[in-house]
């Protein structure tokens, strides 16, 4: 399942993990002929290791790129691997990993260094020490602070429950001298007495021995509806690292071991594994999935919501051994004291604080967190209850080494507080945070100098906060700046992009010095190749409503001081209320404020919104690494950790936010809010929002329209892993979590069922795949009713972003041998579903003129040459561009097509009986002044007649023409029914007052054919003196097929010998008795040479018996009507 491997968060994941590994070096500087040999033995505490595996990568004498080694061998120790490198390596990184990156064993990259041809080492489960002889393998056990008086234990092995003691064998100390127990509970597993295999998709059978996976047709979440027992169905999970190998291309294949069988007489599909084998293990998650050959679905649908296998007892059972005890305490905790663990027979450990920083003890209800400046004093405020001392480093500049030292003092629930007098504009600080020693045979004092988290703004890469004037960044005329007015959220067309993107190339005509920065969207007048209009211009000839930014907040992984060095799209989150310095001309002062909050006004004036992606499900580092700010303050608060205390990963990037704890939730409202005010924010993006916990997201939503009602709000409803977060509070697209809370959901069904599966060959509707999810089309176009949303503003549809294959890239992967013209009109098919659903229409920045990132589905760092806006292509492709153009038009002056209640979707939208290959609907929503529509979306490459209701009917889109003016080409209506031209969208409203020359339907009295025939207009190219009039007569046998007219027609201003697979093309009309014609104004005395084909070379005219024929050649002369015709019969076709 692609969305398991999804490949932005898989790959940053990496980097954050495997930095060195990108410097890729050839092998042969590292000796052709010496190797190294590594022996990693490997134990792990219940001794399951199914698809564990070793990752390494050489660091020194130069780095070299990963790879994957097996264990290979078992021995008394564990398994072992006997790993070969080539060449002489020194150092080298090493992660020990579940399957293809679905586990670590510990958080951090571990190094092996002191190489010298070969070293043997020894690792033990959930330990960072690399051991260099044979260790004891004393199970440990991890503890946590969790309450006032209350430290929770995870043993790494199950203990007895011993009878009649208090203590259970436990002690408690703190700098040696004992802490008094009151009590130690055993935390006895989970009871479920209404427990149902079916809905859980397994049972534990055999005395527990083993497990029955059941997959039952209507049962639990599953949405599973076969009951044929003819589907092959498999089990997937982490034992079988998700049941075979999903590619980049997306091509998945389950693994025959784990195919399910029919049982009939149950009426369900079951597997029966025997429990401690193949990984099937306590707290393994799986899904279910079928499989056809080609493609999976899986069950349930979507991401976080894996089922998990659970040690489940009825209550009934005699319980004489746990791996979890809770632990009283006389007197109260303090969470910045070592309180040592201990119990025989396992590792003493240091207690983590964990929940108890939940406690309002300790939650800050200030707002004076980070610095506040006046000209007469500043405070600082820092929240880091764990702290044994914090120390305030002040510095001049950013350059100096030279600083002052302030030591802070211990505030109120848990914040430290420092004034310092004077005026202190300019200068920079840092914190120097003390933590007691969490180590039984060190207490060396951990002491972490790191930014402030609420660094407004900073010397470059993060480095120190900068202390300064707010009413210094405002650019002149910011008073008077407000926010975008928006009535609905329905009302948006959001239109993504890169900052970097948008006006690095130089064929932006953006000034040198502004390209890829905050301030090339402020420049106007800016002109591209044959003065196409670039930059902000651009934007607002298109029309959308608001630039949706990928992240710029501050990110660690371009380095600030040489942006042209690195690229990436930042999903790497340092610092969040500091805006990006690599965007800005220096970031290393208020400049990169100054910028930003120019480029909004810009945007601004030119009626246009700004959306911020923001990021709060994972930070770019974790740990003790350079870029991690948050464990250096408060160690462990502010990321969620499984019930062993290691790092979750929802986001696929090794950690992720615990947005559910105060504090952080309070991070994240005041971020927000901080953003919104200063910055004049127009709406935010959520990065995989399904990670975000429902209780902050409607805080988070209601704060911000407080300050701006008419700010949009959206995110992904999904996730890249698993989660400890509880499932009721996932914002998950299919919870209804975000019911109520105008927050909008990335419509993935919509975008599967238009364009096909992301990134391979697979078809949707676009491609004439036209029953492909159909019903998730419709749905779609219903705003996601029925579906996920209970009101359309929760619906955000679209058919490509950042991720993955741009939607031209798609159609080259999906229909390669289709003409380009072909592959344009799908395109523009696409998106004019997407403007024309109810709901939140999206785009991906250049699909406007079918931007390419040459078949690069995961861009993220691939550098300009991937990523830039080439402003050619808005020459080559300017019909789309303006095709674009008239579909954002015609949304934004028709509210029929972003009705605002899910009710009057329901009422005023009805599916209509169409052809097969087309979708119909009609609208009929009273508040739009066209008050009856009718939209048929045609797939087929042929045209096709639908049957309208009596009346007169108006043609707005047809073919290549969309917008809000009736379209001057008789062709769309004969004999009473519309023609829907080849692969586009046809829309037509009913009117009374029918506008003169257009053909009046009558649906019980239709014109007739002749009629229809004799008020024909063709299509019309060129502005020369002469109407030249091609009527031309084909075979039998081309059906509906779309002729062009190929010819010598450059010297006329026309497309010169375009076969059709180019932009300008010029195109015949089918007439209803066959014939083609169109219309080219020439000169009289012009000469010109021309052929017909049916799009392409290969399919161009021949003769009687397939022989090439010469061209056809036009002399134009004008009898005196400025009118001229050609009579011409194509005798054959190349392919036919």
């Amino acid at each position: 399942m692609l969305s398991y491997f999804k490949s932005k968060r898989f790959i940053a994941g990496l980097l954050t993990f495997l930095f060195i590994a990108t410097l890729i070096f050839p092998i042969s500087i590292l000796g052709a002929d010496e190797k190294t040999t590594l022996i990693i033995h490997y134990y792990r505490y219940n001794e399951d290791y199914q698809g564990w595996n070793l990752w390494i990568w050489p660091v020194e004498p130069v780095g070299a790129e990963g790879k994957a080694y097996e264990f290979t061998s078992k021995d008394d120790f564990g398994v072992k691997a006997v790993v070969e490198l080539p060449g002489k390596i020194t150092k080298v990184g090493i992660i020990v990993r579940k399957g293809n990156w679905e586990a670590k064993d510990v958080a951090v990259d571990r190094f092996i260094s002191g190489i010298n041809g070969s070293k043997e080492v020894w690792l033990i489960e959930g330990e960072e020490q690399i051991y260099t002889s044979q260790p004891q393998k004393t199970p440990k056990m991890t503890a946590f602070l969790d309450g006032l008086n209350t430290i929770v234990v995870k043993l790494a092995k199950k203990a007895d429950i011993l009878s009649n003691n208090k203590t259970q064998g436990f002690k408690v100390t703190a700098f040696y001298d004992e802490i008094p127990i009151k009590k130690v509970e055993p935390v006895l597993p989970k009871i479920n007495k209404n427990f149902k295999p079916e809905d859980a998709g397994y049972e534990l059978i055999d005395g527990g021995t083993k497990v029955r996976f059941i997959l039952k047709p209507g049962a639990g979440d599953f949405k599973f509806t076969d009951t044929s027992g003819k589907l092959d169905v498999y089990v997937t999970g982490t034992m079988n690292d998700w049941g075979g190998t999903a590619s980049s291309e997306g091509k998945y294949k389950p693994l025959p071991a784990w195919k399910m069988t029919w049982n009939a007489q149950k009426g369900y599909y079951e597997l029966i594994k025997e429990l401690g084998k193949d990984g099937v293990v306590i707290g393994a998650k799986f899904k279910f999935t079928s499989w056809d050959g080609t493609s999976a679905k899986w069950y349930p649908d979507g991401m976080g919501n894996d089922k998990v296998i659970e040690e489940l007892y009825t209550g009934n059972e005699k319980i004489t051994k746990v791996d979890t005890f809770k632990i009283t305490t006389e007197d109260e905790l303090e969470p910045q004291v070592p309180y040592v663990v201990s119990k025989d027979g396992f590792k003493p450990t240091v207690a983590q604080a964990r929940n108890i920083l939940d406690n309002p003890k300790y939650y800050y209800k200030g707002n004076d967190l980070g610095c506040t400046y006046t000209k007469a004093y500043s405070t600082f405020r820092l929240w880091a209850p764990t702290a044994i001392g914090v120390i305030l480093r002040l510095y001049d500049d950013y350059k100096t080494t030279k600083y002052k030292e302030y030591e802070m003092q211990q505030s109120v629930n848990g914040t430290w507080y420092l004034k310092i007098n004077g005026n202190l504009k300019g200068k920079y600080y840092q914190y120097e945070v003390w933590h007691a020693s969490n180590s039984i045979t060190d207490d060396t004092i951990r002491k972490y100098v790191v930014p402030d988290p609420y660094s407004r703004a900073t010397s470059a890469n993060s480095e120190r906060t900068l202390i300064f004037d707010s009413k210094d960044t405002n650019p002149v005329g910011w008073e008077k700046d407000t926010f975008v007015p928006l009535k609905n959220q329905e009302d948006a067309i959001i239109y993504e992009t890169h900052v970097r993107d948008f006006t690095i190339d130089a064929s932006s005509g953006v000034r040198p010095e502004f390209r890829g920065k905050y301030l090339g969207f402020t420049q106007t007048g800016t002109k591209g190749p044959n003065g196409v209009k670039t930059g902000i211009d651009h934007l607002k000839e298109l029309g959308i409503t608001h630039v949706h930014l990928l992240p710029t907040y501050d990110f660690g992984s371009v380095d600030e001081t040489n942006p042209d060095k690195a690229y990436n799209w930042g999903y790497d989150p340092v610092l969040y209320q500091n805006v990006e310095g690599s965007y800005a001309t220096n970031p290393n002062t208020i400049a990169r404020i100054k910028e930003y909050k120019k480029m909004v006004m810009a945007l601004h004036k030119a009626g246009i919104g700004i959306i911020q992606d923001v990021v709060f499900n994972h930070t770019f580092q974790i740990g003790d690494a350079k870029f991690s700010i948050f464990d250096k303050i408060v160690p462990g608060y502010f990321y969620r950790k499984d019930k062993d205390g290691n790092y979750s990963n929802a986001s696929g990037c090794g950690n992720e936010i615990a947005t559910e704890k105060p504090m952080v939730r309070k991070f994240i409202i005041d971020t927000l809010t901080y953003l919104t005010k200063e910055y004049h924010i127009d709406g935010f993006r959520f990065d995989l929002m399904a990670a975000i916990d429902r209780v902050t997201m409607a805080k988070a939503q209601e704060e911000i329209r407080k300050i701006n009602p008419s700010a949009v709000i959206y995110g992904e409803g999904w996730m890249a892993g698993g989660t400890p977060l509880d499932p009721s509070l996932r914002m998950e697209i299919g919870s209804f979590n975000q019911a109520g809370l105008h927050i909008g959901l990335f419509n993935d069904r919509i975008r599967e069922a238009i364009r096909g599966n992301l990134d391979n060959e697979s078809k949707g509707f676009m491609q004439g795949n036209y029953s492909y999810r159909l019903e998730d089309l419709k749905k779609g176009i219903q705003g996601g009713l029925g579906d996920f949303a209970t009101d359309p503003d929760e619906c955000i549809n679209y058919v490509s972003a950042h991720d993955n294959l741009t939607l031209w890239d798609k159609l080259q992967k999906s229909v390669p041998n289709e003409p380009d013209y072909i592959k344009d009109k799908m395109g523009r098919l696409a998106n004019a579903i997407v403007l024309t659903a109810q709901g939140v229409p999206f785009l991906h920045g250049g699909v406007e003129f079918n931007r390419t990132k040459f078949m690069n589905h995961n861009s993220y760092n691939a550098g300009d040459k991937i990523n830039k806006y080439d402003w050619n292509l808005k020459v080559k492709w300017n019909n789309t561009f303006k095709y674009y153009q008239g579909l954002i038009a015609l949304r934004k002056a028709h509210p029929a097509f972003r009705m605002t209640t899910a009710e009057d979707i329901q009422k005023y939208l009805t599916f209509i009986q169409t052809p097969k290959g087309t979708l119909g609907f009609r609208l009929t929503y009273p508040k739009d002044t066209w008050n009856d529509i009718i939209v048929v979306y045609n797939s087929t490459k042929k045209v096709q007649e639908v049957t309208l209701p009596e009346g007169n009917w108006v043609v707005v889109a047809n073919g290549d023409e969309v917008g809000t003016t009736p379209i001057k080409n008789l062709t769309n209506f004969v004999a009473g029914k519309a023609l829907v031209a080849p692969i586009s969208m046809f829309v037509a409203y009913k009117s009374d007052e029918f506008p003169k020359g257009f053909v009046k339907v009558v649906g019980k009295d239709p014109v007739s054919l002749e009629t229809a025939q004799s008020v024909l207009t063709p299509k019309v190219y060129g502005t020369g003196s002469v109407a030249v009039t091609f009527n031309v007569k084909v075979p039998a046998g081309t059906d509906d097929d779309v002729i062009y007219l190929a010819g010598s027609f450059g010297k006329a201003g026309l497309s010169d010998w375009n076969p059709g697979d180019k932009d300008g093309a010029i195109e015949l009309v089918k007439t209803q008795d066959g014939i083609y014609i169109v219309t080219l104004k020439l000169n009289s005395g012009e000469t010109f040479e021309y052929k017909y084909t049916r799009g392409s070379w290969s399919t161009v005219e021949k003769g009687a018996n397939k022989e090439e024929i010469e061209n056809r050649k036009l002399t134009v002369k004008d009898d005196g009507s400025g009118k001229m015709t050609i009579n011409d019969t194509v005798l054959n076709w190349a392919d036919k």
